[in-house]
């Protein structure tokens, strides 16, 4: 099995954008190490004869057919808004600052 080494969390943690003290480091390594010895441990499985599961149901559809219902009135919608222009919700600007 292949050892994780300080150097491989330190590279993890900076291709993550993290800034890991050692304490954290060790952490990090054990935890690795253990994940690994998971995935050995899995290596050990008989699955010979075992056919693939591509999905894990049968089914291929879960979703109800439309139907057409009446919606909620306009009025009682747009009382929920903290602004509306009595059609529309408005929403303060995402992108170029205040309005």
């Amino acid at each position: 099995m292949a050892k994780i080494t300080i150097e491989d969390v330190q590279k993890i943690a900076r291709l993550s954008g993290l800034n890991l003290d050692t304490d954290d480091l060790q952490k990090y390594q054990i935890q690795f190490e253990n994940l690994l010895q998971h995935f050995e441990s899995l290596n050990a499985a008989v699955v010979s004869g075992v056919e693939p599961l591509y999905h894990a149901v049968d089914e291929n559809n879960f979703r109800d057919d439309d139907q057409e219902a009446e919606s909620f009135p306009r009025k009682s919608l747009l009382a929920n808004s903290p602004d509306h222009d009595d059609v529309n919700f408005r929403l303060g600007r995402i992108l170029g600052g205040a309005e």
